[in-house]
């Protein structure tokens, strides 16, 4: 195809509640090409699974937000309809919650592939048993049979991802895909994501809080916070040579697993701001350590300091976007 597999052009997404509305995403732009792997970071609160679902078309029922903007895959704009669009697929945060409990492991992978492509029963087994076998589940036909809790942790993962599968999607949505498991099983998880990505084409958006899991995995980091965009730019240059003093601020509490002593998990001093009202300003400008003072009143512009990196930040330097 031609132009981005997935674009996002000043999307802007809030629910309106009882309380009021509740402003969750503010003038989101970033896009993603046939191919290319794209990590979505910020902290819990930023805004980015709401950008996922928003992406997949999952909102509905009483919880529809309101979406302004748009957002388009494969050219065409997902909000304008409520039509699942099969282009993308979503891995889940928890595979305790996202696998039905009383629902054999094999027929919750079928209902992923499309009807027209199931064929007859044996067909539809061996296709399952293909999913799974390929996300390197042991005995694929006997676990085809199994109920969810008849798994460890790290195999429904592998389960859902085998579902996210089904379809064939050019997009893949991996969200915290191992934040509940094991820490010897989260590398494995990641690395058949990759694996599967590779071998299918896919584009990915891998969402994560933690910038450690991108490097060597990831094209380009997307860094969100309070609903905003605030860094975007190749991997390893987000990582070395952060241009955002909210990406400065996250890569300083990440640990390091080189450290012979454990101390304390550091923190970003203060929170995210009320989200039930428009951002004045910049959003971080409260918890920056090097904030002026018009960062307060005064949004900054995007800017583009280099090659593919963009910024929004008053203290950076570059040409407008």
């Amino acid at each position: 195809m031609t132009g981005p597999l997935l674009e996002l052009d000043d999307v802007c997404l809030r629910f309106d509640t009882p309380a009021g509305p509740v402003h969750v995403l503010e003038s989101v732009s970033f896009a993603l090409v046939e191919g290319e792997s794209v990590g979505l970071v910020g902290e819990s609160g930023s805004g980015k699974s709401v950008l996922a679902r928003a992406v997949l078309g999952a909102h509905s029922g009483p919880n529809t937000p309101v979406v302004s903007g748009s957002i388009r895959l494969e050219g065409r704009d997902v909000t304008a309809g409520t039509e699942h669009n099969r282009a993308a697929a979503m891995v889940f945060q928890d595979p305790s919650t996202s696998l039905n409990p009383v629902v054999r492991v094999g027929r919750q992978v079928l209902e992923a592939v499309p009807r027209a492509e199931r064929g007859t029963r044996a067909a539809q087994r061996a296709t399952v048993t293909d999913l799974l076998r390929a996300v390197g589940l042991p005995d694929p036909q006997r676990r085809a049979r199994s109920y969810p809790a008849e798994l460890s942790g790290g195999q429904r993962q592998r389960v859902g991802i085998a579902a996210a599968l089904a379809a064939g999607p050019r997009l893949l949505l991996a969200d915290e895909p191992t934040t509940a498991l094991d820490v010897t099983v989260q590398q494995l998880v990641l690395d058949l994501i990759d694996a599967q990505r590779r071998e299918r084409g896919m584009a990915l958006l891998l969402i994560t809080h933690d910038l450690g899991l991108l490097s060597g995995r990831t094209d380009r980091v997307v860094v969100m916070y309070a609903g905003r965009v605030v860094e975007d730019g190749p991997t390893e240059k987000v990582l070395t040579a952060p241009l955002h003093p909210y990406t400065r601020a996250l890569l300083g509490v990440t640990p390091r697993v080189s450290q012979r002593r454990r101390p304390p998990l550091p923190q970003i001093p203060g929170g995210l701001p009320d989200l039930r009202r428009p951002r004045a300003g910049c959003p971080f400008a409260p918890r920056c350590t090097y904030a002026l003072s018009k960062c307060e009143t005064e949004r900054p512009p995007v800017l583009r300091t280099g090659p593919g990196h963009v910024t929004s930040c008053w203290a950076a330097t570059g040409v407008p976007v």
